[in-house]
């Protein structure tokens, strides 16, 4: 077996030591978080902040899976009537999606999170998605099919640093979960039914407050 000599390719030891170091998840997460202080009180929205410092995150995460990751900003999902801050994919398949808050906002299930009444409609469509993380830069969630998972909060501690690491392995390596009882699939087509029936009214109620009459109102 040819073994590479650092030497030769114009590499130290100590490059190759830095290197690899700089693909743990403490340093990746390190990175992360000084790079959202970096451009935060510098003028524009709190939460746009967070986009660019996202993308490298969840791609060098990916990275040390061994997968491609590709995240793309404002999707929209015309079925629910909603668009997530991001789509991402793994290799040429789509996993899951990301919304992102404001830094300090916190996310849902969270005892601070105050959300608008717009936020609570989008919050209440997106988690119904098979696969979604919400986050404010600190505070992760993962919401599958409408069930939440647990907060993690990012604060640079192993055992925050461990639970983020699950977090992120099981949304990027999702795959869909066939049905197994009833009871499942009462649970994943109820949530469907739940964002069917808040678009319709919707629909009709801004077809009674518009100047034009639509199909629901049509007589």
């Amino acid at each position: 077996m040819t073994m590479r000599n650092p030497l030769r390719t114009g590499e130290s030891p100590e490059s190759t030591a830095r290197s690899s170091q700089r693909d743990t998840l403490p340093h990746i997460v390190a990175d992360f978080r000084r790079q959202v202080a970096r451009k935060l009180g510098r003028g524009g929205n709190p939460e746009d902040q967070l986009r660019a410092p996202l993308e490298v995150i969840l791609q060098r995460l990916g990275t040390r899976m061994g997968l491609r990751v590709t995240p793309y900003g404002e999707v929209p999902l015309h079925d629910i009537g909603s668009r997530p801050d991001y789509a991402v994919d793994v290799e040429r398949s789509r996993v899951g999606y990301v919304e992102l808050k404001a830094p300090g906002r916190s996310v849902p299930e969270s005892p601070t999170w105050r959300a608008s009444e717009r936020e609570r409609r989008q919050c209440e469509r997106l988690r119904e998605l098979p696969n979604l993380i919400y986050s404010d830069g600190t505070d992760w969630i993962r919401y599958q099919n409408g069930v939440p998972g647990k907060i993690v909060r990012l604060n640079g501690s192993d055992a925050s640093l461990t639970a983020f690491d699950a977090l992120i392995r099981e949304f990027l390596l999702w795959a869909p979960d066939p049905p197994r009882s009833v009871r499942d699939l009462i649970r994943v087509t109820s949530g469907l039914c739940r964002l069917l029936r808040d678009t319709v009214a919707e629909l009709l109620e801004a077809e009674k407050t518009g100047p034009e009459i639509g199909p629901f109102t049509h007589h």
